[in-house]
């Protein structure tokens, strides 16, 4: 798969493509639908299929106030991207100067005289240009007048909820990374380096790799006890995870540290990934470390249950 990283960029063989519109943070079930529905159409007219996204994450700039967390990195969104039918990537860096380009001349200059577009996808809450002014109504009265046809694709649900970026942001920042793999598609996944940490786990029982994560930019689930994978050389590993700040040892530092399951061995220095399958429970103050460590005792039974281990 290609990527541009400007208009000017896009060579002549992309040009007359089926475009579909999206900023694709987390190339979810409904991003996927969108690639699906432009597929279709691109097959049927013999055109490359040209994803039209962001670099960066127009919220960054629109509200600069906060730091914009993402489902992806920029190489996971291409990965997948690439994975789920774009032939080629066009990707734009939302800045003041694209922010106030009107809908009607994004239409008229980009997708017309610029890409000589033949259709285009989007999502059925699909909002562009000036102070989002554009919608899907405008971009079907400029498919019409410029001459391309426009694909509306509604909202793709999971147990009658709304497949979307935000909603999945909101289940993994609450912890509940099980809901948000349903949205996915898949289990959500984060890397770190192995650090030295204070090695509580090792005193009790339970030896610990803590994680310095290597992609500040995503979302962090919420505090509490995971089952969760881990790939080290190229292989996927059991373990139980936990995200908090150690309240039984009052010590109030955030970590993430990993307990990967019937394994021995030295990770420090190493990067690993690590999927989050399902929460096991929240994180608690335990009143000695004798009834935490039973407690993680149950925590990785239950993982390996949840994991479907076999020793």
């Amino acid at each position: 798969m290609r990527v541009f990283k400007s208009l000017e960029s896009i060579p002549e063989s992309l040009k007359g493509s089926c475009a579909v519109i999206g900023c694709f943070d987390g190339v979810h079930l409904g991003h996927r639908e969108l690639l699906r529905r432009a597929s279709h159409l691109a097959s049927k007219v013999d055109s490359p299929v040209l994803a039209i996204t962001f670099a960066n994450h127009p919220q960054d700039v629109l509200d600069g106030s906060r730091q914009f967390r993402f489902l992806t990195t920029l190489d996971e969104k291409l990965t997948l991207l690439d994975r789920h039918g774009a032939d080629a990537v066009l990707l734009l860096t939302f800045n003041r100067d694209f922010s106030v380009i009107s809908a009607e001349d994004f239409c008229r200059h980009a997708l017309h005289e610029v890409l000589g577009v033949q259709a285009v996808v989007v999502g059925y809450n699909f909002l562009f240009g000036w102070k989002k002014t554009g919608n899907t109504d405008l971009l079907r009265k400029q498919g019409k007048k410029l001459g391309f046809t426009v694909d509306v694709v509604q909202a793709v649900k999971i147990a009658d909820k709304n497949v979307s970026s935000s909603s999945i942001r909101k289940l993994i920042t609450e912890g509940q990374v099980g809901e948000a793999a349903k949205l996915l598609g898949r289990d959500y996944e984060i890397s770190g380096r192995v650090i030295h940490g204070r090695s509580r786990g090792h005193d009790l029982g339970f030896p610990t790799a803590n994680l310095s994560l290597l992609q500040h930019e995503k979302i962090v689930p919420g505090q509490g006890i995971f089952a969760i994978l881990v790939c080290w050389q190229n292989r996927w590993r059991p373990a139980a995870a936990y995200v908090g700040k150690s309240p039984t040892f009052s010590e109030g530092a955030f970590s993430i540290e990993v307990h990967m399951i019937d394994f021995s061995g030295d990770l420090y220095g190493e990067v690993i990934r690590v999927r989050f399958v399902e929460r096991l429970r929240s994180d608690q103050k335990f009143r000695n470390t004798a009834e935490l460590s039973r407690q993680i005792t149950r925590d990785c039974e239950k993982a390996k249950v949840i994991l479907g281990y076999v020793t």
